[in-house]
């Protein structure tokens, strides 16, 4: 198993056609060196809670 975390990276999720670095916009996500997902993380609800998707 590689354990060494190669990147995170972040995608807009709004819709906009105007890049923005928001948190509120943008999904973000963590891979390994081959390129296997880790985890993602959603931009907060209204309700401020944040959802957070890992893969073992």
């Amino acid at each position: 198993m590689v354990s060494m975390i190669s990147s995170d990276w972040t995608r807009q999720t709004n819709g906009g056609s105007t890049l923005t670095s928001n948190a509120s916009a943008n999904v973000q996500y963590s891979y390994l060196v081959n390129n296997q997902v880790i985890s993602i993380t959603y931009p907060a609800l209204t309700d401020g809670s944040i959802l957070n998707t890992a893969y073992t």
